[in-house]
């Protein structure tokens, strides 16, 4: 009997367990489940943060964008007044020289050269209030026929000139300039001589040439009086100017046959 009941002792004992085993036992899922809702509590916190990361990247790149559209359409908007300024220029200066044209302009094509038919007399026909104006001086009378000279011609005094590219013989260019109703240039005053010595930068036969009897002559048949002789040799039969050199020593001679540029002189 005794025996028996240490058994039951004993089954109870084995059987029996410890209640602060049980209280850690269940402690221990308390324990996951708060860690869960800590992990869980820092998850929403990461997506409900309080600061759009994505909107601090973006603005500085829209930013960048915005300031290179806003010099594209600065740089644009220069240009476009440049070129306003330009074409307003351009129609001014075809304004003017429209107005500046005369109405008794009339042209014919000779050899591919514009000639001009107006006379000093057929202008003030056409303009009469020239001629009821008070005229003190030349220069006034004609000023509105200052357009007298062919494209391509230059006035200077009461003459036109023209200085060719083309080289010809002393004798083929004073043919040219007759067929354009001119001739060789005579240059018989210092102004003349300066005017053509800038203008030029060639080398051009002018209407100077050696008679038979040895004296320098001008094509219209005076004599030679002021030079302006350069270090050049006066021994050959033509005489020529050289462009851009000293006006008060810019002549020269050479043989007739050679070939030069040659300046046209034709009176208005």
């Amino acid at each position: 009997m005794e025996m028996k009941g240490i058994e039951k002792t004993e089954n109870l004992q084995v059987n029996v367990e410890d209640p602060k085993e049980k209280e850690e036992g269940k402690a221990e899922p308390k324990m996951e489940a708060g860690k869960g809702k800590e992990e869980e509590s820092d998850y929403r916190t990461l997506l409900s943060t309080p600061e759009n990361i994505y909107e601090t990247a973006i603005l500085p790149a829209e930013r960048k964008e915005l300031y290179r559209r806003v010099r594209v359409y600065r740089a644009l908007s220069l240009i476009l007044l440049l070129l306003t300024l330009i074409f307003a220029a351009v129609v001014i200066a075809l304004c003017l020289q429209l107005q500046a044209r005369p109405a008794c302009l009339k042209t014919e094509h000779d050899d591919g050269a514009a000639q001009h038919l107006c006379t000093l007399e057929l202008c003030n026909q056409l303009h009469p209030r020239v001629e009821k104006a008070v005229v003190t001086s030349t220069e006034k009378k004609d000023s509105e026929c200052q357009a007298l000279c062919s494209n391509g011609w230059l006035k200077f005094g009461d003459s036109c000139f023209f200085l060719s590219k083309l080289r010809n013989s002393w004798s083929g260019g004073r043919q040219q300039c007759q067929k354009w109703g001119a001739d060789l240039a005579v240059i018989d005053n210092m102004q003349v001589q300066e005017f053509l010595t800038k203008k030029g930068n060639l080398m051009y036969w002018i209407g100077l040439n050696r008679s038979s009897g040895g004296q320098w002559m001008w094509v219209n048949q005076s004599a030679l009086g002021q030079s302006y002789w350069g270090p050049h040799s006066d021994k050959d039969s033509c005489g020529f100017l050289i462009g851009k050199d000293m006006p008060t020593k810019s002549w020269g001679s050479s043989d007739c046959s050679y070939l030069s540029a040659y300046i046209c002189q034709k009176k208005i």
